[in-house]
């Protein structure tokens, strides 16, 4: 357990920071993380003394791991303790388990990472762990009061609110932690990362719409045995699920490290004195299809949770920001709260870094909201759907009917084909866009019907650095994981069947780089070259082993990384082309593409490498300064 700081006094050099975070959930944590990361001087609130403590989330999606490793937490420490989400069945009664499903290993757009059994509490104390590495400042037991704004900033009152979820007892704090009981910190922004009740949203005034579910959920995580895992039947299968529309309940099992389950429990009606072993294992056994629930040796972290389908009426007043579920709460149905929540961080993050530090225009921040709203909408509009579907109770003659229906279904179906790619990719993250908020910008020739647009997240694609042949090879993800880490990569990609470009192409390119540059914007410029006919690049010119394009010394392209795919049978609509073909680009077709920190496209353009619109783009777009 990390000591606990004494508030601030005010006045003082400690109580001044560019950002102050409330709430060290998952989503503040990120946060936290990504802006101390980028240089910013954080603080971070939140009322509880220990971290992660619960059980909630049980899953992480592969888009969040992906913006973890922006943050620096070290996701293969994390995934050598979980277990791939590869597969599932589901019971919808009739005392059998009715389908398989296992296509949660082939979604359709490229990534590195599959769905794993991460749970919040894991997740928060990689966070946790990173952020004080990074040298953040951590303000346990204390909470958010109010704030009101003044000049080129925010003035916030905290109080010293220490707080241990039972049967936890809280220890006596020491005289150096209760000697300031309240305080006034200024900061720039404010972000309240504070949950579902957040006391920053009340502050700003902020309607939270929606409807409160008459469900409600009993967690527990047991520890069961591997022999009693077997013996139950439980050992093919990370996710187990059973619903039962006779009495409106649903059961979810998923297994998590070692021999640790987490287990789901709800229905209507169900009270907090129903949060009892013995309550929940009798539910199992009505519930649970031949030869029925395993018995756990040990009940862990019990909770009981109400759930609602609410969102925030604005996600942003003036300097002050709203995140995770402070600014939407939905179901678990899905997967997908932590998740969002964690991405609304990532959007955020680099934002309010690069507005901090000059290279964006404030009017930047203004498109947090326009992208990540639509996101909330969705997953509350999806995940009520589900909910809905699997807590209903129906009349005998509809659940029969239900029943043999959807054992048709599946008999039809091969499980390798569910869940269906579109919503796989949608649930994972990898390809939820920002295209249509107006946001990101396509310039130049029209993209093809089903390529990659601005706003598109770029696709996690393995290369290799012609320039530097014994470098290990890199996926395009990882390239925005090294400082400085509000970078824009720009992206120089070319179609390669007739040669190679040009010296005077690529310096050409490298001048309009450059004028950013003279700006003091962080740049990352990068040459992406592969061939769209047979062969691809490595095996075209395999022969004639050509050399890379000279640079002229002094311009600063010299400094320019040139990849190459490295596997032409990759993950893409045809064979070896990969990014190529995404962009749907011809024979000797070049592109620009502009990645921002959070690893989607601010900009596109196709045809050519002119340089100018891309910049102009860029600066209407407020996510670079226009000109002094």
């Amino acid at each position: 357990m990390e000591p606990v700081k004494p508030l601030p006094k005010a006045n003082s050099a400690e109580a001044n920071a560019e950002v102050l975070v409330a709430g060290a959930g998952p989503v503040g944590l990120m946060l936290a993380c990504l802006l101390k990361q980028a240089g910013v001087d954080v603080a971070l609130v939140d009322p509880h003394v220990l971290p992660a403590q619960g059980s909630k989330a049980a899953v992480t999606m592969p888009r969040t791991f992906e913006q973890l490793e922006l943050a620096g937490v070290d996701t293969k420490g994390l995934c050598a303790r979980a277990r791939t989400v590869e597969s599932g069945r589901m019971s919808v009664g009739g005392g059998e388990w009715t389908a398989e499903i296992s296509g949660m290993r082939y979604p359709s757009v490229a990534s590195r990472q599959l769905p794993r059994t991460v749970g919040q509490d894991l997740l928060e104390e990689a966070l946790n762990r990173r952020y004080l590495e990074l040298g953040g400042r951590f303000y346990r037991g204390a909470r958010f009061v109010s704030y009101k704004e003044v000049a080129d900033g925010i003035e916030v009152q905290l109080e010293h609110a220490p707080y241990l979820r039972p049967p936890a007892v809280l220890p006596p704090m020491p005289a150096s932690v209760t000697a300031t009981m309240t305080t006034t910190m200024f900061a720039k922004y404010m972000v309240g990362c504070d949950g579902k009740n957040s006391n920053v949203r009340a502050a700003m005034g902020t309607s939270y719409d929606g409807h409160d579910y008459t469900e409600t959920f009993l967690l527990a995580d047991v520890e069961v045995p591997e022999a009693e895992v077997q013996r139950s039947g439980f050992d093919k299968h990370v996710m187990n699920s059973i619903l039962d529309s006779q009495q409106g309940s649903f059961l979810l099992f998923v297994r998590l490290q070692e021999t640790r389950w987490r287990t789901y429990l709800c229905q209507r009606g169900l009270t907090r004195e129903e949060l009892t072993p013995e309550f929940i294992q009798e539910k199992w056994k009505q519930l649970v299809p031949p030869p029925g629930p395993f018995v756990p040796t040990e009940f862990k972290e019990l909770a009981f949770f109400e759930v609602a389908c609410k969102l925030a009426g604005n996600y942003r007043k003036g300097r002050v920001f709203l995140a995770g579920d402070a600014a939407h709460c939905h179901s678990p149905a899905g997967g997908q709260g932590m998740n969002t929540g964690v991405q609304d961080s990532a959007n955020l993050a680099w934002k309010i870094a690069s507005v901090l530090r000059g290279h964006a225009s404030a009017n930047l921040l203004d498109s947090y909201e326009l992208e990540r709203k639509p996101i909330a909408k969705w997953v509350l509009s999806t995940s009520d759907g589900m909910f809905q579907q699997i807590t209903t109770q129906l009349s005998r003659a509809k659940i029969i009917a239900r029943r043999l229906f959807l054992k048709t279904i599946f008999s039809l179906i091969p499980p390798t084909a569910l869940p269906p790619k579109f919503l796989l990719n949608a649930f994972f993250g990898l390809s939820q866009s920002y295209a249509d908020n107006g946001t990101c910008r396509q310039i130049g020739t029209a993209p093809p019907r089903g390529s990659i647009r601005a706003g598109d997240r770029l696709p996690d694609l393995e290369c290799k650095d012609l320039l530097s042949a014994s470098s290990p090879n890199v996926f395009t993800l990882e390239l925005l994981s090294s400082p400085p880490y509000t970078a824009l990569h720009v992206m120089l990609v070319a179609e390669t069947s007739r040669g190679l470009p040009s010296s005077e192409e690529i310096e050409s390119a490298m001048a309009g780089i450059n004028v950013l540059k003279s700006r003091a914007v962080p740049l990352k410029p990068l040459i992406y070259m592969a061939s769209s006919a047979v062969g691809c690049f490595t095996g075209l010119f395999a022969s004639k082993k050509p050399s890379p394009p000279e640079l002229t010394v002094g311009t600063g392209s010299s400094m320019v990384r040139m990849l190459v795919p490295v596997n032409a049978d990759a993950k893409t609509q045809s064979p070896c082309a990969e990014i190529i073909t995404l962009l749907g680009l011809g024979v000797g077709g070049k592109a620009v593409l502009v990645v921002r920190p959070d690893g989607y496209i601010a900009v596109e353009q196709l045809g050519s490498w002119d340089l100018p619109p891309v910049v102009t783009a860029l600066e209407e777009l407020g996510v670079v300064s226009r000109a002094a």
